[in-house]
């Protein structure tokens, strides 16, 4: 039997002493004079301070030596009953409390009615890059809880964290609760804070809660602090006001939930680097601190919670989720978050299944009420037509974003579940080319009708489309890519040539049918089924979508478009592209 070199010995040694230190902090200490325990990361990066007299608060919190909870409230247990909180930072018996090196245990932690009281033991466990904090919970009886904290974090200020990066891929931008009381919840239990500037985060992350759906609900209190409510329940939170998951002005986003028996989260809590964690790499010629922080805060606002994600925001108006957007699963790649990707495959599942109609029409919107809908169109999980029109780039959009997606997870027999639905929501639209000209047509035949039928919605594009032909084309290539690996060649070739006709068509002269302007040497937004020509005035999407999709293929063509925009945003001095270079006409939106 052969043995290792003794340097393999020398090496094992030399190893495991230098790590010595690590270990040798991962430690909780008690200090019984002040009734208090130290809780401490191996690495030291995260230390807690737990108060025991007659309370049990987290009273301190230091994240890679930044002091993030100082305050009175701190870190504790609540529920609300009766419109009355009940809290463990309250007068209660002082609990039971067992420390050893690496564990700490406080049980029969007592509140609420002195004659029904919630009943907690808390664990915690400390490992070498992180701490385990266990809560379970015991109701005395089934009770309906208004709001809970299980538990509720009060941080400093709300200057204390830039944000918190949520479960699903979106955000709790700290910019946005701009108001008193304003408050953002999610279906997710995990977040990870982080402040830009000192470079610090704090992640939690709930590794054991089973038979629990967890919560979150954020909200910025009278006195500036910025809390951190989780909530953990056998049946799925609702949300109170209408579908909103935020709320200006109040707290109680989610509505009452009934409890019972015993509930037990295990909630991870990790220290982590901002700049190492979510590094996005050198980016010649950029600022790469600034993509980062574009990535992590604008583009992920339109994720409103689970299954629900557009890109508009989750703090203005009403809270809107568009699905007429062709570029939300290609954002993911910027961002480069799993969770970002795994809540849109469950967002375009919900769309697949909520809100596209048994003939094929895809719903354009979601929002927490009906303020922008047609009437009568609102439906009770939120989906809806706009008021504006019908905006039939939500059936193209549906297509892309499910192929788009499917090209960065790789996930075929997911794309697979898409595959009947995608064909169904094509063919509605295929079926609008009338006088069989190879371009679909929309639902109205003149501007004068004042509707909408794209994602420029207050425009009153008409009949003959570019901007929906344009995506159209897209959809139809990507799909047809799909088709191919799923094996349905018949119906892939069958696309294709629809493309080319598509194609064809859009890149003829105006007078000719097509949207080629030749005298002005750029696309041109529509026709009226009286083939008056509208929107002349280098509309942008259009033309970057005809060149971007490989509709123009003409190199001077491109020349022709790319270099007149690019001279009038230098004439104009503009720092991002306009939605056209040239006014509209009054009467045309």
């Amino acid at each position: 039997m052969q043995t290792a070199p003794p340097y393999y010995y020398l090496l094992f040694f030399f190893v495991l002493f230098f790590n010595l230190p690590v270990w040798a902090q991962q430690k909780i200490t008690q200090n019984k004079q002040n009734s208090s325990i130290t809780i401490s990361s191996g690495t030291g990066n995260l230390v807690l301070t737990l108060q025991y007299k007659n309370k049990c608060v987290i009273s301190h919190v230091q994240v890679m030596k930044q002091d993030v909870v100082t305050n009175n409230a701190g870190v504790y247990s609540a529920v609300q009953l009766n419109g009355k909180w009940f809290t463990t930072g309250d007068e209660i018996h002082e609990p039971k409390v067992s420390v050893s090196t690496n564990k700490a245990e406080i049980s029969n932690i007592l509140y609420g009615d002195k004659n029904r009281p919630v009943t907690e033991k808390w664990i915690f466990n400390t490992y070498p890059g992180y701490i385990d904090w266990t809560i379970e919970r015991t109701y005395p009886s089934p009770m309906v809880l208004e709001d809970t904290g299980f538990p509720q974090w009060s941080f400093d200020s709300m200057q204390t964290w830039t944000g918190a990066l949520l479960g699903t891929g979106g955000v709790a931008w700290c910019k946005l609760f701009d108001k008193m009381n304003a408050s953002l919840a999610n279906h997710t239990g995990e977040v990870a804070l982080w402040n830009q500037d000192k470079n610090s985060g704090l992640s939690i992350k709930p590794v054991e809660h089973k038979g629990q759906e967890m919560a979150v609900r954020f909200s910025r209190q009278p006195d500036n602090k910025w809390t951190l409510n989780y909530t953990a329940s056998e049946k799925r939170t609702n949300t109170k006001h209408t579908l909103s998951r935020f709320v200006i002005n109040r707290q109680d986003i989610w509505d009452t939930i009934t409890v019972k028996g015993t509930a037990r989260v295990t909630y991870r809590l990790t220290s982590f680097d901002y700049d190492k964690t979510y590094y996005r790499g050198e980016f010649p010629g950029f600022n790469a601190s600034s993509i980062r922080s574009l990535m992590n805060t604008i583009a992920r606002v339109g994720v409103i919670d689970e299954k629900i994600m557009g890109s508009n925001n989750w703090h203005v108006g009403e809270g809107y989720a568009v699905l007429h957007e062709q570029w939300i699963a290609q954002m993911g790649l910027g961002i480069n978050d799993s969770n970002y990707l795994s809540n849109y495959q469950k967002t375009l599942d919900n769309f697949r299944d909520n809100a596209i109609s048994k003939e094929g029409r895809v719903k354009s919107r979601w929002a927490y009420n009906n303020n922008d809908a047609e009437p009568g169109t609102y439906d009770e999980k939120g989906f809806y037509e706009a008021q504006w029109g019908r905006l039939l780039d939500a059936n193209t959009d549906q297509v892309i974003n499910v192929a788009e997606l499917f090209q960065m997870t790789g996930n075929l027999s997911w794309v697979r579940s898409h595959k009947a639905i995608c064909e169904k929501v094509l063919a509605y639209l295929l079926q609008r080319d009338s006088d069989k000209d190879g371009l679909v047509e929309a639902m109205t035949d003149s501007y004068t009708e004042k509707k909408g039928s794209d994602w420029i919605d207050v425009i009153w594009a008409s009949y003959e489309n570019a901007f929906l032909n344009a995506k159209l084309y897209e959809a139809i290539i990507q799909w047809a890519e799909v088709e191919k690996l799923l094996g349905d060649t018949g119906r892939a070739t069958g696309y294709l040539a629809l493309a080319r006709e598509l194609k064809t068509r859009f890149n003829q002269p105006i007078k000719e049918g097509g949207f080629w302007d030749p005298e002005k040497q750029w696309y041109v937004y529509w026709r009226d089924k009286d083939d008056r020509i509208h929107g002349s005035n280098l509309v942008t999407p259009v033309n970057f979508m005809a060149i971007a999709y490989g509709i123009c293929d003409d190199k001077s063509r491109q020349e022709a478009i790319l270099s007149k925009i690019e001279s009038l945003m230098q004439e104009e001095k503009l720092f991002m592209w306009p939605i056209s270079f040239l006014p509209f006409e009054a009467d045309e939106g």
